[in-house]
């Protein structure tokens, strides 16, 4: 199922000349935005219905080059015990998917797809090729794989993806030969997902720490100038009040001249 992710994403990436070559010029991570995306499978329940299980619990990342595609990679591995999704209420039939009739999850606690390769004409549409491990078995599987759209998020901006993908394998082939042919043992694959560009946090700081010694002589010479500035204000208003300190002399001397001539005006009379 992570296969059709997989091979949604590159095909999408490879031939989409809309993004950005910075984007693509070695290859760039992408990881699924679980919230919108499904990953089914299907298969005919007694020649009477179509039956589905969901997985819900997987992890990988999608290194897609847009100038080398072969340079891609996509590793994904699924988390199987309490990793199906078949309905509310299903509690027995979980039960059954866990038990060694079918996914044998005991044992083989996780499956895993491997991309090999995919191949594109158009940039929208391709065939990716992998391999899957499934109870102790690897074996090839290919998913048809669609672009449905690629760009910046229309609410976010973020740089992202959809792809739809399918396929179908015969699980026999992988050991799981549970009640064929009653139950088919044909599988189809769906899949629907979205994909979002990881963002390298530690490239950011690096970048913004390339920018700090700029900034902080900006900052430096910023503070001189400042400094400065204040230190000739103060020389200046200093300087002004020189001259009031004079005033203020003259003023008391003057007084002094005064306070001195009285007694003699009072002999007089």
């Amino acid at each position: 199922m992570k296969t059709a992710y997989a091979a949604a994403s590159l095909v999408a990436f490879l031939a989409a000349p809309a993004m950005t070559s910075t984007a693509f010029a070695e290859p760039t991570a992408y990881e699924f935005d679980k919230s919108h995306s499904t990953i089914r499978a299907s298969w005919m329940h007694l020649g009477l219905s179509e039956q589905s299980i969901h997985f819900t619990d997987y992890d990988g990342v999608l290194l897609l080059d847009f100038e080398e595609p072969d340079n891609s990679t996509v590793d994904i591995t699924f988390t199987l015990p309490g990793g199906f999704w078949v309905g509310a209420n299903q509690e027995r039939f979980e039960g059954h998917l866990n038990s060694d009739d079918l996914f044998n999850t005991a044992e083989y606690p996780s499956a895993r797809f491997v991309s090999t390769g995919f191949e594109t004409e158009d940039g929208e549409t391709g065939v990716m090729t992998g391999d899957l491990t499934l109870l102790g078995q690897t074996h090839p599987v290919s998913l048809d794989v669609t672009l449905n759209q690629k760009g910046p998020h229309p609410m976010s901006g973020d740089v992202v993806a959809g792809f739809s993908a399918s396929g179908t394998l015969m699980r026999s082939q992988w050991g799981m030969g549970y009640a064929v042919p009653a139950v088919s043992d044909e599988i189809t694959l769906d899949i629907d997902t979205e994909l979002a560009l990881i963002i390298d946090e530690d490239m950011v700081e690096d970048e913004m720490a390339d920018g700090e010694p700029a900034e902080a002589e900006a900052a430096e010479a910023e503070a001189t100038e400042a400094e400065a500035t204040e230190e000739a204000s103060a020389e200046d208003d200093s300087a002004d009040a020189e001259p009031a300190e004079d005033d203020s002399a003259d003023d008391e001397a003057a007084e002094d001249d005064s306070a001195e001539d009285e007694p003699a005006d009072d002999g007089a009379q």
